[in-house]
């Protein structure tokens, strides 16, 4: 961002302190008087000069966007910093509140709050989604050396209208030095809401050394705290998590915008399934599929004879059964077996002979690499609600001379035993079945309880936690993970 004011002003006088020797909170959080408890006078500043602008793709980089352009028009006596607001590319990102505020904080002053929106610039379509806004801010006083960037919003809700706003982050010109500062946000804004920002470029000797900075930041963290609290769960022998104890409606207003999950993910994932139902030919409203009706009825609405032989009669088979195993969410469980017996599942080669149609032994077909196991142990001794069961069971799986995977064993409980037969391709239809359907449903448990919650949720979840309640927006690791929070 280029300017054409060159005036220099004195070296930046040190940030003021109160008595103890400490940082004053910053004046932005607050205070309209002319002079703040923080000891930073608030200059009378507004708005002169402002414009929007759309970018393209869903990472907006200062170093890609076009140059800031707008130049103010100079009046002697008055200090101009030019500011550029980037609202993110998530769905929802953009606002209609017309009560956004900004508060850029110096070494020698604060603007105070300076009203950034209006009816006028809503219509106008200020803050929409994938856009960044240029504006001019023109004040009576030198602030010094921006250091703090607060941005805000402080709408009283009266009508449903107003949503949240995602600002990816800010770039202020002082038109006085030259010199341009970026401030990461990634932070949703909602009513009454504010974030504070300092610069990326500042290390950490520069936020030790200045009581400004390191104020800043550990306000921001204090306040995370009481934003992101931290709930155990040792009675139920599960990770902490954040707390979701008093959440008070559907969307989990408690939660901090940023982690909740319906606004922008449940926006993609109906925008993906209507995707899915397009591309399927489906045209007629979606039906239930709580039951084999409901899938009968929907492969109707299907387009092509395939789909509905798929839906319809494919299902039963084996061949599918494995298909489903390595195309689905958890291929993961699938393990190569070398060795028999299996201590819990004693599996013989006469048992499955008839499933290796003439290719060898079992024992041959293991060294060639084409036998493999699944076992869902951990599912052995699980509480489940009252009137509910899972099985615990094991499946072996063979590639055939068509190089498809197919169950050719199935053990439903864990130890071996007369009342825990194998089943076998060989049994009764019915029964084979029912056995897969055991297993199917024991492996989708498996999936949500292991590998998805555990594995994902509640490990992710304990550095997502620890990142937003330890670190500040712009230090280094807090900038490297968060991208892979959102």
């Amino acid at each position: 961002m280029g300017g054409r004011f060159s005036r220099r002003r004195n070296e930046p006088s040190p940030p003021p302190t109160t008595k103890g020797g400490e940082a004053p909170p910053p004046a932005a959080q607050g205070s309209e008087a002319k002079q703040t408890a923080s000891g930073w006078p608030e200059v009378r500043s507004r708005v002169c000069e402002q414009k929007r602008q759309k970018y393209e793709g869903d990472d907006p980089d200062s170093d890609v966007l076009p140059p800031f352009k707008l130049a103010p028009d100079e009046e002697p006596g008055k200090f101009y910093y030019g500011v550029r607001i980037v609202t993110g590319s998530q769905a929802g990102a953009g606002t209609d509140d017309t009560d956004i505020y900004i508060t850029l904080t110096g070494s020698k002053a604060s603007t105070g709050k300076v009203g950034i929106s209006g009816w006028l610039k809503v219509l106008k379509g200020d803050f929409k989604r994938r856009t960044f806004d240029d504006l001019v801010i023109e004040s009576e006083d030198d602030l010094g050396h921006v250091l703090v960037v607060t941005i805000g919003n402080d709408r009283e809700r009266l009508l449903e209208m107003a949503s949240p706003w995602y600002v990816d982050f800010t770039v202020v010109h002082d038109f006085q030095t030259s010199l341009n500062e970026q401030f990461p946000v990634y932070y949703w804004i909602g009513d009454g809401d504010y974030v504070t920002c300092t610069a990326h470029t500042n290390t950490e000797k520069e936020v030790a050394d200045n009581p400004v900075l390191l104020y800043q930041r550990e306000a921001q963290v204090a306040r995370r705290q009481e934003k992101y609290r931290w709930m155990p769960l040792p009675d139920l022998g599960l990770p902490s998590a954040i707390d979701d104890e008093h959440k008070t409606d559907a969307i989990h207003a408690h939660i901090p915008p940023d982690e909740r999950f319906d606004r922008v993910k449940d926006l993609d994932f109906t925008g993906d399934a209507l995707k899915a139902a397009a591309a399927l030919g489906i045209e007629s409203e979606i039906v239930s599929l709580d039951s084999l009706h409901g899938y009968e009825e929907l492969a109707t609405t299907m387009g092509t004879p395939e789909l509905e032989i798929y839906l319809t009669d494919r299902w039963v088979s084996d061949v599918e059964f494995g298909r489903q195993m390595l195309n689905a969410v958890n291929p993961v469980v699938i393990q190569k077996v070398t060795t028999l017996p299996l201590t819990n599942f004693p599996v013989t080669n006469d048992m499955v002979q008839g499933s290796l149609h003439g290719s060898g032994t079992l024992e041959e077909q293991m060294e060639a690499g084409r036998v493999y196991l699944c076992d869902m142990k951990v599912m052995d001794g699980l509480p489940f609600r009252d009137g509910y069961y899972s099985s615990a069971p094991l499946c072996l799986l063979y590639v055939n001379g068509n190089d498809q995977l197919v169950p050719i064993a199935i053990q439903l409980k864990q130890k071996p035993g007369e009342d825990n037969p194998i089943f076998l391709p060989t049994d009764g239809r019915i029964d084979w079945l029912l056995a897969k359907i055991y297993y199917q449903c024991a492996h989708g448990q498996f999936h949500q309880i292991s590998t998805h919650y555990l594995s994902c949720h509640a490990a992710m979840e304990v550095y997502g936690m620890g990142t937003m309640r330890n670190l500040p927006s712009p230090h280094p690791i807090f900038k490297l993970l968060h991208p892979h929070f959102r």
